[in-house]
């Protein structure tokens, strides 16, 4: 009762004066705290109604969310106020320089040893060059592709966006390198896929094979080499079970002659132009013809390149170190014909340099990005008709072999949408040339894609036919018939098949490279 009467008259006890203030000031505290937040709230909320909304993230080289549009249905089932959601998010006031600040506040907690700075892969990092968009271009509305066009394109399997696995970067003095760790039936399933392009060709046609190495495998060393796989040696295993008839192409003994010069570059996945002319001397040696000077040509730059690297980490090393894109001009008259995906029989023309490439897309100077085909037709006279299946490295390596063919066929293998070996046959081509880095070629997306560019059929995108009212047939009457008049069932056409069927090779043994 002693406690009770002490703490009711300590409840009813009258507050001092300087307890009085002290509670007047934290109420004015609170007053002036919530105003504030409340204003920071209303003035972003009208800054973003007035500044203009970004459409592509420079730091994250990505399209940024679209506003949604209102209607009945969006709004009632709730796809509009997440839509909306993801927008704002993606175009709140002053995102970038939000965006920067806090990842440059983040690499300073980040694992690192020595010097060097280890960032895991929060994903796998997207290894496209995104077609550039110009005002000047025939069909700016067709240059921009993000996705493929599955409704073209009817292959065996979905696929995922085309991305090459990589586990982690690492940064040391303002270059970043990615860490090799491809499995050893990767490269037998490659390969194989190779492989069954020769058994599909006559033997007349020539075919190489180029597994390029990364930046990794000559600028990592010390201490760290053994954090990333031996690449040289995961080449070497793919060109060791490559069939009687194909040509391994050694691009990496001669890359690494020239790694005091500017092949690879510091922020980006890919070669440099320089490199990739030192890989196209070596390939000229092994196709018997003889390659162009370097200063035979005529040399541009495109300036202040901060690429793929470099959007994965953010790192402010990286952003003091940016890099530049050279390249070369094309040493000989010809015509260029790109075909956009969903229209692989309508050709458009175009050029191989996209010289008004600029700041993270620089790298999209070659071939003015990746493209599922461009047809080159040139005044050397010789007969010989090259096509190359690449990946992005081969966007740069492709310019260089223009003057020494009479017509050369640039094929995606991401997006590809026609049978290859029916194509390469219709066209007549002489030399099959593979290319990919090898982290391509240890990746299954990859992998799946050549596989089945090899086995597929283009398949139009067209609107459904109007239903029609027919009779239903017994199931079983209806099964016959196609048996017994097999033709009434065809389109007309004789459909493709693959002259050696291929079966993907699932990984049997965990072997990494070390």
């Amino acid at each position: 009762m002693k406690n009770g009467h002490e703490n009711d008259s300590d409840r009813n006890r009258i507050p001092s004066r300087k307890e009085a203030c002290l509670e007047k000031e934290m109420l004015y505290a609170h007053i002036i705290k919530t105003a504030s937040v409340l204003f920071l709230v209303l003035v972003m909320a009208a800054l973003s109604l007035v500044i203009e909304k970004p459409e592509v993230s420079q730091i994250e080289k990505r399209e940024l969310a679209k506003e949604p549009k209102l209607s009945a249905e969006s709004w009632l089932d709730g796809s509009y106020a997440e839509k909306y959601d993801l927008y704002y998010s993606d175009t709140f006031p002053f995102r970038e320089l939000l965006t920067s600040a806090a990842t440059w506040i983040r690499s300073a907690m980040g694992l690192q040893f020595g010097g060097m700075r280890y960032v895991p892969s929060s994903q796998d990092t997207e290894q496209t060059t995104a077609p550039l968009q110009h005002q000047t271009d025939p069909e700016p509305e067709n240059d921009i592709q993000t996705e493929p066009d599955e409704s073209s394109s009817k292959p065996e399997e979905d696929f995922t966006v085309g991305v090459e696995q990589v586990n982690g970067i690492l940064i040391s003095n303002g270059r970043a390198l990615q860490v090799f760790g491809g499995i050893y039936s990767m490269g037998e399933w490659y390969a194989s896929v190779i492989n069954s392009y020769r058994a599909a060709l006559d033997d007349s046609v020539r075919m190489y094979s180029v597994v390029v190495p990364t930046a990794t495998q000559y600028y990592l060393s010390g201490r760290f080499r053994s954090m990333s796989g031996d690449e040289i040696k995961a080449i070497n295993d793919i060109y060791a079970q490559l069939a009687p008839g194909i040509t391994p192409v050694d691009v990496y003994t001669v890359l690494g002659e020239h790694t005091d010069e500017y092949i690879y570059f510091n922020t980006d996945h890919h070669w440099t132009g320089r490199g990739a002319y030192y890989a196209y001397t070596s390939f000229a040696k092994a196709a018997n013809f003889t390659p162009k000077e370097l200063a035979g040509y005529n040399t541009h730059y495109l300036d202040s390149f901060l690429g793929t690297l470099y959007s994965a980490t953010l790192d402010r090393s990286l952003y003091d170190n940016p890099d530049y894109v050279e390249y070369y001009d094309i040493p000989i008259e010809y015509e260029a014909y790109r075909f956009n995906r969903g229209a692989p029989f309508t050709p458009v023309p175009t050029t191989l340099l996209g010289e008004y490439a600029s700041g993270q897309n620089s790298y999209s100077v070659f071939l003015h990005g990746d493209f599922p085909l461009i047809k080159v037709i040139t005044a050397n006279k010789n007969g010989r008709k090259a096509l190359v299946v690449k990946e992005s490295y081969g966007n740069a390596f492709s310019t260089f072999l223009v003057p020494h063919y009479e017509e050369l066929y640039i094929v995606d293998e991401r997006y590809f949408e026609l049978n290859l070996v029916s194509y390469i046959k219709e066209n007549r081509i002489t030399d099959v040339i593979f290319i990919n880095n090898v982290f391509a070629a240890y990746t299954p997306y990859h992998i799946r894609r050549i596989d089945t560019i090899f086995r597929q059929s283009y398949v139009p995108a067209q609107a459904a036919p109007p239903a029609q009212v027919q009779e239903p047939e017994p199931e079983e009457e209806q099964e016959e018939e196609r048996e017994d008049d097999p033709e009434e069932s065809s389109s007309g056409e004789e459909p493709v098949k693959p002259v050696v069927p291929v079966k993907p090779v699932e990984p049997v043994r965990p072997q990494t490279y070390q």
